[in-house]
């Protein structure tokens, strides 16, 4: 939809005013209008965007508030910050947003440290499940009665000293044909006694042999943990290395983007610098314009005013054309050394000659009021 607009009203005025009171949301609809009369009526001047912030309803701070309590990416914090520093840099009376609480907000939020991976150890429920069993062994302890070994060994040897005794009875039945004697009962239980002595020496020895092996168990889990505990170590080295090198780039990430806004930020001083030069140099010019004009008009005044006492001198008989035209430069300068006509944009009060004479030179422009016709400097738009 066009933007409505009024050919008489001088916006540019209204929007100083508006501005003045610290009414910014007038100032961007008066400055809609002031460009949709530029560009509606043809006029020379340039269309402006100071204050067309305002009629942007977009909250990024808001935006940028929900983006970290979230967990939000970097990425999109730093586009929206960029967005509203933007919108505020290039917008007339947000100035004080560029850089404020939101602004540090999101600052802080860039500089954490990145979302990193969490350390996951392919060793450590192995490295867990061989200290419990170390811290559960205990002291060594040994019963032979419960020892398997122990028991082959008896089994072994009752069979032996079982076989020894029926030998020796055997023989000694032959010494005596055959019959029992107290000799033979004698020669078998020193048989027994004699197997039954070494399945008894058996038992040091597989004390020893138990415990043996009860140390070479805990020598052997612990060599276990300690090469466990080496390749944990070059795991989580790696995994270190790992991590510097992500936070080093995300470093390297955030200062592209830190040089880059700052660039982004210097070019845009520079053109609003180079912009503000221009229009300080154009009115500059349109002032001493105005001046030259001003002055011309002094000098046209002063030579009427000559030119008519000039005449009167001369004698009241003589009516030629330069005489009379003399007679009403004279009169027009003497009725209209205070005029009463005020010219919007300008300072003092001029003839209505005068103020036709700006009109011609372009400095000025009517303005139809009624029946009445008011002036106004021609760069007021």
């Amino acid at each position: 939809m066009a933007t409505k607009y009024k050919k008489d009203t001088d916006y540019q005025a209204l929007i100083e005013q508006a501005a003045a009171r610290g009414d910014y949301q007038t100032a961007a609809k008066l400055e809609q209008q002031r460009n949709a009369k530029i560009e509606g009526e043809g006029l020379s001047y340039k269309t402006t965007a100071d204050y067309a912030g305002w009629l942007d309803k977009t909250d990024y701070g808001e935006q940028i508030r929900s983006a970290v309590a979230s967990g939000g990416s970097k990425q999109t914090v730093a586009d929206l910050l960029e967005q509203r520093m933007d919108k505020a840099g290039s917008t007339r009376g947000m100035e004080q947003w560029v850089r404020d609480d939101i602004y540090d907000l999101a600052m802080d939020y860039l500089l954490q440290a990145p979302q990193l991976p969490a350390y996951e150890s392919s060793y450590q429920s192995r490295i867990d499940g061989l200290l419990a069993r170390l811290m559960d062994r205990g002291a060594f302890r040994y019963a032979y009665e419960e020892d398997p070994l122990y028991q082959a060994y008896a089994r072994t040897y009752q069979r032996e000293g079982r076989r020894a005794g029926q030998d020796a009875i055997g023989l000694a039945a032959q010494n005596t044909g055959g019959y029992a004697s107290s000799y033979a009962s004698a020669a078998a239980q020193q048989a027994a006694g004699y197997y039954g002595s070494k399945q008894a020496d058996k038992i040091p020895e597989l004390y020893k042999l138990a415990y043996d092996i009860w140390l070479d168990e805990g020598e052997q889990e612990i060599a276990q943990l300690g090469v466990l505990s080496d390749l944990e170590q070059q795991e989580y080295d790696r995994y270190r290395d790992r991590i510097e090198d992500l936070q080093a780039e995300a470093d390297r990430e955030y200062a592209r983007y830190m040089d880059e806004l700052e660039a982004e930020r210097q070019a845009e001083a520079l053109a609003y610098d180079r912009g503000r030069d221009a229009l300080a140099d154009a009115r500059y010019e349109q002032e001493w314009q105005y001046q030259l004009y001003r002055d011309g008009v002094a000098d046209a005044r002063y030579e009427a005013q000559q030119a008519a006492k000039a005449a009167k001198s001369t004698g009241s008989g003589r009516t030629s054309a330069s005489a009379r035209t003399a007679a009403k430069a004279e009169g027009a300068a003497d009725e209209g050394a205070e005029g009463d006509i005020q010219i919007l944009g300008l300072t003092g009060l001029y003839t209505e000659d005068e103020a036709e004479a700006l009109v011609l030179a372009g400095i000025a422009e009517r303005i139809r009021s009624g029946k009445k016709t008011r002036y106004k400097l021609a760069s007021v738009s």
